[in-house]
């Protein structure tokens, strides 16, 4: 069954002005099987892409634990200039370099050997992230319709959990190896943050703009892809701020149930932050204390 860009009392869009201001150029219609062939190249494309101690340090339990925190001080420190920043830059490029920053600090966290020195490259590799969840969001904004965003974010928030249990049978992995010449934890460290900025010069190299520059799709399907994207945004985009749809945002009960998902998901997270500390007082070495953290991904 074809279906038609626009509705009777509407004009058809002509395209789909992108932010590099780019358009492509629509036809009459597309097809259901077209749709879904386009939309299961882009899930195998942009998905992948967009799914990053205490005893050599001398740290107490209260300086790890603000070590652990002042994570997230850096990252809300750099939200709002980093989202600014995505508005005027090209953003699959910027989001690219900070990835690639990202992953160069996650190797300097080798390098300090005391508690100041460490809490502060963590500050920054929470500052540096501070672009990654918002420029995902919005790549997935440009990608998929409005009813598609719920399924497609939760699926890459997901690769948070596997990343945390990854990391620690890599940690294990890596504690359990006697002939490193360095600490295992800062083994880790180095291996995470190369592996980080090698995908960040993966997703600046291969990750498309926008519909127009989709090197993995057909120009048919790119048309596909155009139309479909125009009907989810017949309104129009907005760049200015209005009270009228802020208060109308606040009266929408929708607006509630995201706020209320939030704050659910992010209860878990002093848990999970300080579960490999809390795990380790109890009695248990090291090596095991790796072991029972890794579960605490499947709560992300």
């Amino acid at each position: 069954m074809a279906k038609q860009p626009g509705n009777g009392h509407e004009p058809r869009p002509e395209g789909l002005d992108e932010k590099d201001g780019q358009i492509v150029e629509l036809s009459d219609s597309y097809t259901d099987e077209e749709e879904r062939a386009v939309l299961r190249k882009i899930d195998c494309t942009i998905l992948p892409l967009v799914f990053g101690l205490i005893t050599d340090l001398k740290m107490t339990s209260t300086q790890y634990s603000w070590c652990s925190s002042i994570f997230y001080v850096g990252q809300l420190v750099s939200e709002y200039p980093f989202i600014y920043l995505m508005s005027r830059l090209h953003l699959t490029k910027f989001v690219g370099v900070t990835v690639v920053i990202w992953g160069i600090i996650c190797m300097c966290l080798a390098a300090p050997h005391n508690y100041s020195g460490f809490a502060a490259v963590r500050f920054l590799l929470g500052f540096a992230e501070g672009a990654v969840s918002p420029a995902f969001i919005t790549i997935t904004s440009i990608w998929y319709r409005k009813e598609e965003h719920a399924l497609r974010t939760a699926l890459w928030i997901t690769m948070n959990g596997v990343a945390q249990i990854c990391g620690c049978l890599l940690m294990y992995g890596i504690a359990k190896n006697t002939a490193l010449s360095l600490a295992p934890w800062r083994t880790l460290f180095l291996v995470c943050g190369a592996v980080t900025s090698a995908s960040g010069v993966v997703f600046y190299l291969f990750m498309p703009n926008g519909p127009r520059d989709a090197w993995f799709l057909t120009r048919r399907q790119k048309q596909v892809l155009s139309m479909r994207m125009a009907r989810d945004r017949e309104g129009g985009d907005k760049t200015s701020f209005s009270t009228r749809q802020l208060k109308e945002a606040l009266l929408d009960v929708k607006t509630w149930f995201v706020f209320w998902f939030g704050v659910l998901v992010t209860m878990q997270s002093p848990v999970l932050t300080f579960a490999s500390l809390v795990i380790n007082t109890i009695g248990y070495d090291k090596y095991q204390t790796m072991l029972y953290t890794a579960p605490s991904g499947v709560y992300f």
